[in-house]
This record gives C-alpha cells, sequence and structure tokens, in this order.
C-alpha cells in the first residue's frame, strides 16, 4: 500500500508523470484563447514542469485530454475555511513590554 499524497507538489509531478507525454503541445494556446487566468509562459512553465501549480495542470490535463480522468486523489483539495471564533483572552499574557524589545517577541510570549 502506498502512502497518501499529502500536498499539491506530489499530486503536481504524480499527475504529470501519468499524462507527460499524451499532452497536446496545443494546449496551452488552447486555454490563452478561451480566456484562462494564466498567461502563455506560466502554461508552457506548468507544462515543462517549471513551475509547480496543479490547478493550472488540472486545467491542462482537462483542456487537452478531455477523455482523461484524473484520479480524485491527484485533484487539488479546496481549501478549508474555519468558523471565525471569538478571541480568548485567557490565550494572550498581557504583560508590559519594554520600548527596546520587539513586538516579535511579544508575540512569541503571547501565543
Amino acid at each position: 500500500m502506498r502512502a497518501p499524497l499529502s500536498c499539491d507538489r506530489q499530486r503536481f509531478y504524480h499527475l504529470m508523470s501519468l499524462v507527460c507525454e499524451d499532452l497536446p503541445n496545443t494546449t496551452v494556446d488552447t486555454l490563452v484563447r478561451a480566456g484562462h487566468a494564466a498567461t502563455t509562459e506560466q502554461l508552457r512553465a506548468v507544462r515543462q514542469c517549471r513551475k509547480v501549480h496543479l490547478p493550472w495542470l488540472v486545467d491542462l490535463v482537462r483542456a487537452g485530454l478531455p477523455h482523461f480522468d484524473i484520479p480524485a486523489e491527484l485533484l487539488p483539495v479546496p481549501p478549508v475555511i474555519e468558523p471565525a471564533t471569538s478571541f480568548s483572552s485567557s490565550r494572550c499574557v498581557s504583560a508590559p513590554i519594554p520600548a527596546r524589545q520587539s513586538n516579535l517577541l511579544h508575540l512569541r510570549q503571547c501565543c
């Protein structure tokens, strides 16, 4: 059993290993003409593995290889937005900070 892919970089290289030989050269131009947010240079860098950007690689694969089913474990994970919680003053010790100490030191004491 293989370990799960934990980050987008691993997913990017695994997906690229599956499609690198079959992905057409014209896919970049097709996406740019369709109004993709990335520029031609950025998409070429993704296609050549010089820039690791998983969502753009998924766009390239879907445009260039429409019949290729991308495995679910290789798709980008949407960011998790945690609900806002109220600030708890019990976590932070409010002590007077001498003028010479930096705010960074206060943050270390605080959190």
